[in-house]
Order: structure tokens, then C-alpha cells, then sequence
């Protein structure tokens, strides 16, 4: 199952926070946002929350011919209309999408920062379940688990 909307590039992108990761519904931007990596997103709060169900997801950005793969452990309790937020850590709010990430707006590479300061660039994402996770299973006998 996967969900795909999009976002745009903003000059004020800086991509420099060492924790999280935001997309926004808003078209505007201050210098402040520097976990933002988009603006102008489509995301329907509905539909991502489908995905919820699973024990990690992953959410891949294209933009041109680059990508960045970030993977988290879902929060369930999100419904945010407006922004969505991944962070390396385990804090989480209603606007947090997923916590235990892979990599935060810092870690992008450089080539991908430098598009997302293009106002007219168009980010495609896709968030599934992450195709990386595997699940434990253990086989219990009468005796011993």
C-alpha cells in the first residue's frame, strides 16, 4: 500500500536542523524553518494516516533524478492538517508522522538541498511501508519458546 502526494522548493529552505524534518501545507516560509524541506504539500492527513498500521514506514523524496530514503517508526496519534514532522528522536505531538528516523533535514544530501531551494521544484513522496523491516518470529514447541 502506498501513498503519494507532493511538495515544492522554497528559496528560504536551509534543511539545517540536526533533529527533524518538516513538510508543510503552507506556501510560506521565514529563514526560521530550517527543519522544513517543503512548502505548497498536497498531503492528505486521512490517507497518511492509513499507513499508520505498520511498524515502520519509509518515505521516499524524488526530485530530478535524485532521491533521499528516510525510514521511522509511525505515530499513530498523528493528525496534523498542516504539517507533518519526523524526527530522529522520540518525542511526539499530533503534527509528528514518525519518530526514530533515519536521517533528519541536516542529512539530506547537498545536491538535494540545493533543489529544494528551487521555488519550482517539485518533490514527489511516497510514504509505504518500509520493504527493509523485518519482523522477528519465534517458534514455540510445547516446552520452550
Amino acid at each position: 500500500m502506498k501513498y503519494q502526494f507532493f511538495f515544492y522548493g522554497h528559496k528560504n529552505i536551509s534543511a539545517k536542523h540536526k533533529t527533524t524534518l518538516e513538510i508543510t501545507r503552507s506556501s510560506r516560509l521565514s529563514r526560521n524553518g530550517d527543519c522544513i524541506i517543503g512548502v505548497s504539500s498536497n498531503f492528505d492527513p486521512g490517507k497518511i494516516k492509513r499507513q499508520l498500521q505498520y511498524p515502520k514506514l519509509q518515505l521516499k523524496l524524488q526530485a530530478n533524478n535524485l532521491e533521499e530514503i528516510i525510514t521511522f517508526k509511525p505515530n499513530k496519534s498523528f493528525f496534523d492538517t498542516e504539517e507533518l514532522v519526523i524526527r530522529l528522536g522520540h518525542f511526539t505531538s499530533p503534527r509528528t508522522l514518525g519518530t526514530d528516523a533515519n536521517k533528519s533535514s541536516k542529512y539530506l544530501s547537498l545536491k538535494f538541498k540545493k533543489l529544494l531551494k528551487d521555488e519550482t521544484q517539485k518533490v514527489i513522496a511516497t510514504l509505504t511501508p518500509d520493504p527493509n523491516y523485518k519482523t522477528e518470529f519465534r517458534v514455540c514447541t510445547r516446552n520452550a519458546c
